[in-house]
């Protein structure tokens, strides 16, 4: 398995701030020596819970096709600018994708995503809030599914009362391995 990791900034674990995304909605804390009554309320608030998704879907080509750089290519591109990580797992036909961030982005990324047309049958199989990211040091990794892995995958996924933490553990386990 081979892995691309792409560090945002060398010794830190949370992506740069975009200039857009930060009008869009973010603020930044108030001063706590000048802090109002209503800004130490603001300050107390608990960090922000950091937004992840999994999905499976089939791949219209094999794996190794040139479509496989295209998509890579656009995800690391893209993926730093939106402040996303994860990390793309591929199968002879088919994909894994985990997405981290901001919930917004995430959903809007992951609706673009389940249009295109290089892959159907999209399942998505997770999406819950976390502290912290998985993926925090690759705007994209990307690996490729042994047959074991796979196995292991799709016995998660189909089995009742399914551990789904497992199923990012073992994620992470092949990111961190390639």
């Amino acid at each position: 398995m081979h892995a691309i990791r792409l560090p945002f900034h060398e010794g830190h674990d949370n992506p740069p701030r975009v200039h857009k995304l930060l009008a869009i909605g973010d603020v930044a804390a108030p001063d706590p020596l000048h802090a109002r009554p209503s800004d130490r309320a603001f300050q107390r608030s608990p960090p922000r819970m950091i937004y992840q998704l999994l999905y499976t879907s089939r791949s219209a080509a094999p794996r190794g096709d040139a479509s496989d750089i295209d998509i890579l290519t656009a995800a690391l591109a893209n993926n730093q600018l939106l402040g996303v990580t994860g990390c793309l797992l591929r199968e002879e036909h088919g994909f894994c994708q985990v997405l981290e961030g901001a919930k917004e982005t995430v959903r809007t990324l992951f609706e673009l995503i389940r249009r295109d047309p290089r892959h159907f049958g999209v399942i998505e199989r997770i999406n819950r809030r976390v502290p912290v990211r998985s993926f925090a040091n690759w705007t994209m990794c990307y690996g490729a599914l042994s047959a074991e892995d796979t196995t292991f995958l799709r016995h998660r996924f189909a089995s009742e009362g399914r551990n789904l933490t497992l199923v990012l553990d073992r994620v992470r386990e092949i990111a961190v391995a390639g």
